[in-house]
């Protein structure tokens, strides 16, 4: 073994010892060094970059009148309703409530998401058929399949009676519906 085999045995190979320090371990600590802060430093950027985002987005949104975010809810709601199993259409329809709903968080509303609201036969979908005169999220053709479907309803959901009551008298429609006695009167007795 000639004295440059020698070093390359004593430096280099691991099998015979253990060693404390190596002659190349600094320069690599640097580079791993310099490696990790370019990571850091691209980490940070990607953070204050979406921070910056958001930030334009939520004044954005609140420079955004409130009526016209609940417009786009409502219309993103109805989309949903009307694509739920188109699977080319669906993802759109999801994606712009995703975003409506989104908008009403950040102006205090985190509950515009809840799945009671957004249901096929969920609250929104019952007072928007109310509001429209036509079925939302139903089969149905007609308000007052709606309306039976509603007074059909079971446990804790009959608690939203009220509320559909008080839509039926808002959006006018009471006067309509008494034309059908029973769509109503079998409402009203739950």
């Amino acid at each position: 073994m000639n004295r440059k085999e020698f070093r390359q045995f004593v430096v280099d190979e691991v099998a015979p010892k253990r060693w404390l320090f190596h002659p190349d371990e600094l320069p690599m600590q640097n580079q791993l060094y310099k490696g990790l802060l370019g990571r850091v430093r691209r980490e940070r950027e990607d953070i204050a970059e979406r921070a910056r985002l958001t930030a334009e987005r939520e004044a954005q949104v609140r420079a955004t009148p409130l009526t016209t975010i609940a417009a786009d809810y409502l219309h993103a709601v109805r989309a949903l309703q009307i694509a739920t199993g188109n699977p080319i259409e669906a993802p759109t329809a999801r994606e712009a409530l995703a975003d409506a709903v989104e908008k009403l968080a950040l102006r205090g509303f985190p509950e515009a998401g809840d799945e009671n609201l957004l249901e096929h036969d969920g609250i929104l979908a019952r007072l928007l058929s109310i509001r429209w005169n036509r079925s939302v999220g139903y089969g149905h053709e007609h308000l007052t399949d709606v309306l039976d479907e509603i007074r059909s309803t079971q446990g804790a959901r009959q608690s939203e009676f009220s509320l559909y009551l008080i839509a039926v008298n808002a959006y006018g429609r009471s006067a309509q519906l008494r034309a059908d006695p029973n769509s109503l009167t079998a409402l009203r007795q739950g």
